[in-house]
Order: C-alpha cells, then structure tokens, then sequence
C-alpha cells in the first residue's frame, strides 16, 4: 500500500475503485465516444489526462487507441496490474503535461481539473492540450459545480463501512472558490489490525466564462455543455457539467 502521507491520491488510490463503484462508466464512455465521433468523425485515438485506475481508460480503449497519464503513481500502478495493454505515465495537469505524440482527442474526467489550483494551472492545461491536439481534434473534460458543492458537499461529511475498510470524507469551503476535502480511512491488514491513512483534497471551481476566454486565448471553441454525462444541455441546475471543445484548424 502506498506511503501514509498528504499526497492526494496514494493511500485513496488502493481504496479508490471500492469507495468509486457506484459510477457508471460505460454511460460516460458511450457518451464521451459519441461527443468525440460528433465532432471528429476520424477520429483514432485519445489521451485520457488524469487516467486514475483506468477504468474509463479501458472501456474507452475498446473503440479508440489510448493512452493515459496520472499524476499518482500508486494510481498508475493500480492501473497497469489491471490493464496491462495500456500505456500510461506519470504526468501533471498543474504544471502541464509533455509528450511526443498528438492525438485526436484528449478526456479529462471526474472533476480531475477541479484540482487545479489557479488560473495559470487552467492556461497550462490548454496549452498543452492545443500542443497535443491535431487540429480540429476535440477535448472533453467535465467539473463539478457550486451547485453541487453547496447541495452535497457543504460542511457535511460522509461515513462507509465495510468489512475491511472504514471511510469518513470531511468536507469544507476553504474559500469563496475553493472547496476542501479531508479523506480520513482506516484500512483492515493481515493481522486484522487497522491502519489509518488521511489525505487533504483541495478543489477549485471555474466559471463557465472563465473556462471559454482561456480556451479561446489557446485556440479552442466551446461546442456544447452537457448537464453531466447525458444527452441534455447544461443548466442553472446542473451539478456536473461536461465541456466539448474542438481545436481550430
């Protein structure tokens, strides 16, 4: 099991997939292939950024050709045990990410980019995206909402169960866009003994204007806002909201 440390997604990453099972992952993926298809019909392969234990990755490898990366480590290893025909590597959103190889699309799901801590983590995020990008490729990422945070999440917390592991989630406004997740779990080992890990998550919330001047500042044009991963346009109520952005030519 990964280091009991502060770094977000080590010790969460062995426990990830059990704490994460209610997720529909096929509809995202059906849902992410169309959007792709709709605005690139060639399109080949993707890049998922932020590719976690690949459970998207994989389900979205059955159509496309794709590659991923995550800044975990612990997540990559999770990921490369369970689908070991994957290739993955170590990479940062924050700072900005670097390959060798363009794509024709790019997926960045389950609020990966709320983590970002400023406005220059967005711009780097779409810098390297339109450097990544072929032209006319698209990009798909989603983020949670204020709505969601305030319904949710606000000062509440969260307790699991189960028979070998134990999970509270604390939750808190740190700022007016700024959201604070303290992971506290305990985890069951071989001698029946339990272990207790803790991870600080922080999480920022962009607005829907904020997230159209900088992508057009990298080249980007915001196609559609879908109300999470459906077939229905964002609103005032939305909680999740997916972005599909094509690349100019």
């Amino acid at each position: 099991m990964g280091k009991n440390s502060d770094t977000i997604y080590s010790s969460f990453a062995y426990i990830y997939d059990q704490i994460m099972d209610h997720v529909d992952y096929e509809t995202w993926s059906h849902i992410i292939t169309n959007n792709i298809l709709k605005y690139n019909p060639k399109a080949l392969s993707i890049l998922d950024a932020g590719c976690g234990t690949g459970n998207l990755t994989y389900l979205l490898s059955c159509n496309f050709s794709v590659e991923g990366f995550d800044i975990s480590e612990d997540m990559l290893f999770i990921l490369k045990e369970k689908y070991p025909g994957i290739s993955v590597w170590k990479g940062d959103i924050e700072k900005g990410f670097s390959t060798d190889k363009t794509y024709d699309s790019i997926v960045c799901a389950y609020d990966t980019l709320n983590y970002l801590q400023s406005q220059q983590s967005l711009k780097n995020f779409f810098d390297s995206c339109n450097k990544h990008l072929k032209s006319g490729g698209v990009l798909i990422f989603d983020m949670i909402t204020r709505k969601k945070l305030i319904n949710l999440f606000k000062n509440n917390f969260f307790v699991m169960e189960d028979t070998n592991l134990s999970f509270i989630w604390y939750n808190r406004f740190a700022a007016k866009n700024t959201f604070v997740n303290r992971l506290v779990f305990f985890v069951k080992q071989k001698d029946d003994l339990y272990k207790r890990y803790e991870e600080i998550h922080k999480r920022t919330l962009f607005s829907i204007k904020k997230i159209k001047e900088t992508a057009k500042e990298y080249n980007f044009i915001l196609e559609e806002t879908l109300d999470g991963y459906s077939n229905k346009i964002a609103n005032d109520d939305s909680e999740i909201i997916v972005f599909i952005l094509k690349k100019g030519e």
